[in-house]
Formats: C-alpha cells, structure tokens, sequence
C-alpha cells in the first residue's frame, strides 16, 4: 500500500498524493495513487502563484489539450485535467520511472537505432497534426517498463491552429538543444525537432553535448555560429546522419521525420560491434597500431583463396549477357597474372585520414535523394590509385569498354536509381545522367527514351501528391526539379504539359481558407503555380489569400484609437467586445453637446415617462463602465458617426442578420446568475410578470460590462444586462427595434432572438447599444 506524505499541502479528489518527484518553473509533479483502480499517476500542477497570469494558464492548458490529441503509443499520454479547489490546474499522465535518454548507456548501437526510429514515429505523428515539440531533450524521452520510449512535455509546443503560448520574440527551450532558429527567436518548425533530435543523438554518441558553457548565451550564439565538433573514429560512420540533422539552415536538413527514420537504417553499425570480444579487446588496446592491418588481411586471403578456386572450377570465360537478346554477347577471358597485390595497410592508413562525407540523405519516395556516397566508378579509381604505374585492379582492362556493354551497366544503373528515387540527384549517381549517356551513345535506344518518360510520370505523382498531403514546399522541391529535368532532357517527356494541367487542377481544388492553414503555406503553393504557369488564374486568387492571411485572423482583437476593443468576425466585419459604456457616451455627448433624449423606465411603478431621468440620471444609479441607457436609437447612430470621425474608421449599428450572428454563439451556453444578467431572485421587488430565475446574480439593475462569461467568439453581455438597437431597414424608422433580454428579462422573455419594435426619440432603462465596424 503506499504511502501518503503528509506535509504535502495538496489535495485532488480520487488521488493519494505520494511525493513530489519533479518540478518546473510553473508546475511542480507529483507521484499519487488513483484511489479508484488502485494504480500510480503523475500529477502535474501549475503553480498557484502563476495562475494569475492567463498566458502560464493558457500553456499550461495548451500541453494538455495537444498531448490529449495525440494518441500514439511513442507519445505519453494523458489521464484527466482538472482544477482543485485552491484553483490549481492540474493533469494526471502514467508515472514513468524506468529512466530516460540522460541515463541510456549506448552499448548496442542497433538497439540506440531502434530507440532513435521509435522516437522519429512519434515526433512524425505529432508533426503529421501540426504539432512542433520545440524542446526535444533526454529528460523528455522518458522509458515505460517494456522498454519503449515516450515523448513527454508538450509544455511548449506550436499547435496546428497557429497557436503560440509565448511571446513574439521570447526565446523557449533547453539551450543545449535548441535550434539555430528557435536561438534566434525565428519561426520553427519540424525541422528544430529534427536538429533537437541530432543533438541528443550526438550526445549519447560522444557523452557530451557538442555546445556547453555555464552561459545560456554562450550556448545559444555557438548553435547560430559555430560547426560541432566531429566524432571520434569510433562513430565516425554516424558522422553524416550528424551533419545533415545538425545544419544550420532547415532546408539543409532531413525534411520531416521519415526521412531521418530511413536515414537511419543506412547507419552501418560500428565494425568493432562483429568482431568477437578479443579481437575487440585487442583492437582498442594500446598496442592496436600493429595490429589493425589483421582483419583486413584476413578477409582479402579468403577472398583471394575463393576467388581461385572458382577459376580453378570454371575455366570458361566470363560473360556479360546485354539487356537486348538480340545484341552481341561481350566476352573478356580472365588472366590471374592481372592479378596485383594490393597494400591493404597502406590503403586501411590512408582512408582512416580521409574526411567522412558519408551524409545519409534522403533515398524515400517522395523526395530527390541527395546520398553522396561514393559510386561503383568513384572506389575503383580512389583503388586504382594506389597502385603502382601500369598496374591493374581486378577484372579491369586496358580496353575500352564495349559500347553494347557500357550501355547495359548504364540502363542497369538507372532502372535501380529510379527504383530508389534518385531521379535527378545527387550529380555522380542519377537515373537522369545514365539514360543521358545511353542516349549519346546510341541515340536510338528505346529503353533509355521510355527510362526518362518514367522519370516524368515519377516527378509528375510526386507534385501530386505532395499537394494532395499539403506538403507544398516539397511539391515546389520537386517543381523546380522537374523544370531542369525538362530542360536537361530537351523536353522529351511529351506529356508534360496534360500533367502539368492535372497538376493545375489539384491545385485548384484545395481550399487553404481555413484560419489553421498559416500563410507560409499559401505562399508556398503560389510559388509552385507560378513556377508551372506564371500566368495562371489561381495566382490571382491565392494572392489574395496571402494578403487576407497576412492581415487580422477571425477572432483577433482590434483596437482603435479612442481604445475600443472589437473582434474581427468575418474578413469584413468587427464588433464591439462590450455595449458602449457611460464613459464613452459621455464623452461623445461633452465633444458635440448632444441633448438627453427622454427615458421610459420598467420595474418599478407603473410605467411613465420621466422628464428629468435620462442617460446621465437614470432611474438607477450606474457607474462609467455600466452600459450607458435611456438613448434613443438615433442617438446610438449620432455616437456611431462621430466615433467614427474620431477613428477613421466606419462604425455603425448591427441590422437585424448581423446582430443574430453575435448571438447564436450564446446557443446552448447561458446559465442563470453566470453568462448573463437576468431577473433572479435579487430583482424580486421590481414588478415583473414573469417567472424570475431563483438564483442571485448581485446586480439588480444593470452591471458593469464584462462581469459575466465571455461566449464563444469572444463578446460579452449578448445574453441580459441591456437589450440592443439595431439599424433600421428604412431611413425614417418609424418603428426602431431593440434585440435580446436585458436585466428586466424573466424565463419567458430571456430569448437570444428577443426583438422589441419601439417609438422612435425615446430612450428606455433597459436598453443600451453596441456597435460594428467595417473593414
């Protein structure tokens, strides 16, 4: 049974607090029983001293709901959130005590790939919904008891709506591990996980992190400025899978998560791993020097010995068969006094000097590979090299090769680097130059022909589909690899211009108008549009998208210049947050000297007209941030013109369609005495027919502006506290209407879509006004 700790001031309902087992700069966690099922949580607790500040609260809220959303079993996931009753947010996750990154001894290096793959699955699952970590580290790679690695602490993540719980420019994340660009403040995307994740590999490859100083800064300027320091001979073949997630540039990086995963499995475990543990031993000892050259040596007798027998058993001379039946057989009998001695010591010496470029780029469907490994040709000439003059390497000849030959090993070439996706790149080692160096040699050969109408049915699904998975950076990759294939190529590919046009028309039919879809996105499907048809409509229309996405989002607040707040509600048209306050109203009425209109009161006494009440002196007292009441409509349109000159901007009141807008936001979400001011039970002295609510919202008249919950775009008060003037139909409104309930509204009158047809000139203690504006 465990053990409560008393000195914990902390209670949750249903949860054992146990111990506290980490904290934070705004959470603390804590180790707790779930009373009902008997098994141990995480509880994480946003300090109550920082629950003042809505952004802590928001982020704190943000890390719950993103990892709520993202169910995948390389992710850590999440129990419940709730509140206590000090008013401390908190959220409950599986407890994880069997370690993280920061205690992982790497001792199997196929083992570290299989950890580093499943984290790469899911940090691609999280990127696949828009969500960027932003602070990969080892502490949060936490292991479960089968060994699995889960993604924790989602604390500063960018979610796919655009949504950033920190300031513009401020810099978040662990110095150690952040990305050039999040040290810069910049925007970041998948590709700071990426460098993030290069880090922590780097880390456990070599024990320390490649940039460290006891000054954050320090840090942050050597990530922006400075080249990591290589491995080490032993990691070295780890050194180009470094240097590719470790860029400075994101777009010199893995492009996503899948890529660094296949990137991965073409790590060549290291050869000290395949040995048994005494030559290992012997190799690392101090006395390796003369004995490197061993195994070497070995492998190439046993290569030698099974290369003999095979020509003792097969005198016949070797032959390459050509791709066409119909063309000559190539035959080159071998002679074993071409046969040159080769320095294996010497080569073993000179390679181990050599700069390790073996960056493992991206072979995946879907992208141009960029692998610079060596070719086939490449190692027969660094071999050839060491050599003395005139001497051969195995199975070469002084012989220019037969042309039929040649072209078969080019077709060969090809067809495997189309397979693989090397389409274009990189320059040594491409399906584009070998089908190229057939054709010069043979004009005429159809497989080579049809080999690049391959190529542009390849790069033509590519853009498809990268548009399809809105992926439009790597359509415009792809785009401006297509271009140069088609100019490469003389524009062979004959039906480029139909893919071209169903390329045109996915495009066309993707709607990016939704407010999560950022502008960067837009902007890069117009550059693959302009790139395929500069003068395409389309351009016209994501131009102005660009600049719609650019400008205010819906929902965003606006301010003016006499500090009136609205809410963006479509692209053309804000609200007022509130009804127009006394205080607005009164200035409005000191700069043009406006008289009081007379003023109708209801709720106590018979309803009269009141020659000395009006908005200034009400029937009730009020204060400058209560709604102003008792104005006529037509004075709500004289404050609407003269705001408006004072602003330049163009305000006036609702009609009747707008103002139903602001109020089906309110559906389904009013409750009595919280979201509204109505007639509850402290209003049962003023005459009402109606059936007043039994609850008691303090404010027996009206209150000030915003006392109660917002609804759902962001207004307060459409529902009770004043009903609202709207804009006439006809220029002499001889009947002028007020919409919703006020705080005179019982059960029955208390309708969103409440409408009061009026006398004109007059005033009324329940009625106030709000505005829109124009854009």
């Amino acid at each position: 049974m465990l053990k409560t700790v008393n000195n914990i001031n902390l209670k949750i309902s249903g949860l054992k607090i146990i111990s506290k087992i980490g904290e934070g700069g705004m959470s603390v966690v804590y180790l707790a029983e779930q009373v009902s099922l008997k098994r141990e949580v995480a509880v994480k607790v946003m300090r109550l001293e920082i629950a003042n500040n809505d952004l802590d609260v928001q982020r704190f809220k943000h890390e719950a709901k993103t990892i709520a959303h993202l169910d995948h079993p390389n992710i850590i996931s999440i129990y419940s959130i709730g509140q206590t009753a000090a008013g401390e947010v908190f959220f409950t996750m599986p407890y994880l005590n069997h370690g993280d990154f920061s205690s992982y001894i790497l001792e199997d290096e196929q083992e570290f790939i299989e950890l580093l793959k499943s984290v790469c699955d899911g940090l691609a699952f999280a990127h696949d919904r828009g969500v960027v970590h932003r602070d990969i580290k080892p502490e949060n790679l936490l292991f479960d008891k089968f060994g699995n690695v889960r993604i924790a602490d989602f604390g500063i993540a960018i979610s796919k709506d655009g949504t950033r719980m920190t300031k513009e420019h401020q810099i978040v994340g662990s110095a150690q591990y952040m990305s050039p660009e999040q040290a810069r403040s910049l925007k970041v995307g998948v590709h700071s996980d990426i460098y993030s994740l290069g880090i922590v590999i780097y880390e456990r490859l070599t024990g320390n992190v490649p940039f460290d100083s006891d000054d954050s800064i320090s840090i942050l300027v050597d990530h922006v400025s400075m080249e990591p320091p290589k491995l080490s001979g032993k990691m070295r073949h780890w050194q180009g899978l470094i240097d590719k997630c470790l860029a400075k540039a994101p777009r010199d990086r893995f492009q996503s998560m899948l890529e660094l995963r296949i990137a991965l499995d073409t790590v060549p475990t290291n050869s000290l791993q395949r040995t048994n543990k005494s030559i290992q031993h012997l190799l690392l000892s101090d006395r390796r020097w003369h004995l490197k050259w061993l195994v070497p040596v070995l492998m190439l007798l046993v290569i030698v010995a099974i290369t003999l027998f095979k020509l003792s058993q097969t005198p016949e001379p070797i032959n390459l068969v050509a791709n066409d039946q119909n063309s000559p057989v190539a035959t080159k009998p071998v002679n074993t006094a071409d046969i040159v001695p080769v320095d294996v010591a010497k080569i073993i010496s000179d390679t181990n000097d050599m700069p390790n470029n073996n960056n493992n780029k991206d072979n995946m469907p879907g992208a141009d590979s960029l692998n610079n490994e060596l070719s086939i040709d490449e190692i027969k000439q660094n071999l050839m090299e060491q050599q003395p003059p005139g001497a051969e390497i195995i199975g070469n000849s002084s012989d220019k090769m037969p042309p039929n030959e040649e072209i078969n090993i080019l077709l060969n070439r090809a067809s495997a680097n189309i397979d693989l996706y090397q389409l274009s790149k990189p320059d040594s080692n491409n399906a584009t130059e070998q089908l190229l160096q057939v054709l010069e040699l043979n004009p005429q050969n159809t497989q080579a022909q049809e080999g690049l109408h391959t190529i542009g049915r390849k790069y033509y699904h590519l853009i498809n589909s990268a548009l399809s998975k809105h992926e439009f950076s790597l359509a415009q990759k792809h785009v401006k690899s297509v271009i140069q294939f088609n100019q490469k190529t003389n524009n062979i590919n004959s039906k480029f211009e139909l893919q071209k046009a169903a390329i045109l028309a996915t495009a066309e039919q993707l709607d990016l108008s939704a407010i999560s879809i950022p502008v960067e996105q837009v902007s890069e499907l117009l550059a693959v549009v302009q790139n395929l048809s500069p003068e395409h409509e389309l351009i016209e229309t994501l131009n102005e998208l660009v600049r719609l996405k650019t400008g205010p989002q819906i929902g965003d607040k606006l301010l003016d210049s006499q500090g009136i707040e609205t809410i963006l509600l479509t692209k053309n048209l804000a609200a007022m947050l509130n009804e127009v306050t006394i205080e607005h109203y009164a200035a409005f009425v000191k700069a043009t000297s406006r008289a009081a209109s007379k003023c109708r009161h209801k709720g106590g006494g018979a309803s009269s007209f009141f020659g000395s009440k009006a908005w200034d002196k009400p029937f009730f007292p009020q204060g400058q941030n209560h709604p102003v009441v008792c104005v006529s409509q037509g004075d709500a349109q004289a404050f609407a013109k003269w705001l408006s000159q004072q602003t330049q901007s163009s305000y006036r009141l609702p009609d009747q369609k707008e103002w139903l807008l602001l109020a089906t936001t309110d559906n389904n979400t009013f409750s009595a005495c919280k979201s509204a001011n109505v007639a509850g039970a402290e209003a049962n002295k003023i005459r009402n027919k109606e059936s007043k609510y039994s609850c008691n919202d303090k404010f027996k008249f009206t209150a000030p502006v915003a006392s109660f919950s917002v609804n759902n775009i962001g207004l307060y008060d459409i529902q009770g506290n004043v009903s609202e003037w709207i804009s006439c139909n006809n220029a002499s409104c001889q009947t002028p209407i007020a919409m919703g309930s006020s705080w005179f509204s019982g059960k029955q009158s208390n309708k969103l879509d409440k409408s009061q047809k009026l006398k004109p000139s007059l005033g009324f203690s329940y009625i106030g006004f709000r505005l829109v504006r124009n854009l």
